[in-house]
């Protein structure tokens, strides 16, 4: 990841700039990052609303190294060489999607083995892969995105996802609910299991309570994520239907 990330943006950046000074002709450089850049709460059901003036506090290989191509981009703007914008999507969703992990998800809701973990309310930081690429074009051609980081998702609560889920799967509404040190004494517990299904990190992304604000960019571009969660969630399991 060091090398995808850093070593080749910037590299990229570097060709880039020649070209800009070569041409004559300024570059604009669009750069795909992702909200892991602000990193986990310190507190995984903790409260609280992420901007663009939180500060990066990345944790794991991926998202380290994409804060690094992000300082990179940075720190390479010029004035008449290269301007930059840094969209910061969260969890891009939509057809085909090679992640496999909502599909998963799925399969436990329509098996009937999914339980909710805590209080009601925890957040899904989802967004439509449309809504990126709608996002990212404005970043490319509205002169207001230059020099500019925008965050991008489009939060629901953890029930609207999972029942819209169960809705299109045909499977029963789940309604068990377990209390947050149950879970984590359980997966304490089975810890030391292959494979075992519950694990912190599971627990961590039920309870979880962050939200990710648009609000910029909306106010500097106009824009907002328009396709709700619940509303394509299905679009993720139409291939696993045709085959």
């Amino acid at each position: 990841m060091e090398a995808l990330h850093v070593d080749a943006t910037a590299r990229l950046l570097a060709a880039s700039k020649r070209q800009a000074k070569i041409s004559g002709r300024p570059l604009h450089w669009v750069q795909l990052s992702s909200v892991g850049a602000y990193g986990p709460p310190v507190c995984a059901s903790a409260e609280r609303t992420i901007t663009e003036e939180s500060l990066p506090a990345p944790r794991g290989a991926y998202e380290v190294t994409k804060t690094k191509a992000d300082d990179l981009v940075i720190g390479n703007a010029q004035p008449g060489v290269l301007t930059v914008s840094i969209l910061r999507p969260s969890n891009v969703f939509g057809p085909g999607m090679p992640n496999g992990s909502l599909r998963h998800w799925g399969r436990i809701i329509q098996q009937r083995l999914f339980f909710y973990v805590g209080a009601p309310g925890a957040v899904s930081t989802y967004v439509h892969v449309d809504d990126v690429v709608e996002a990212l074009m404005l970043c490319g051609f509205a002169p207001a995105a230059q020099g500019q980081v925008f965050n991008l998702s489009n939060d629901c609560t953890q029930e609207e996802l999972v029942e819209a889920m169960a809705r299109h799967l045909g499977a029963g509404r789940p309604f068990i609910r377990l209390p947050e040190v149950l879970a984590r004494t359980l997966a304490a517990g089975g810890s030391w299991l292959k494979r075992f299904p519950l694990t912190h990190a599971r627990v961590d992304s039920l309870v979880g309570r962050t939200h990710y604000s648009c609000q910029k960019l909306e106010a500097v571009l106009g824009y907002r994520p328009s396709r709700a969660i619940p509303d394509y969630i299905g679009e993720v399991f139409i291939h696993d239907e045709a085959n």
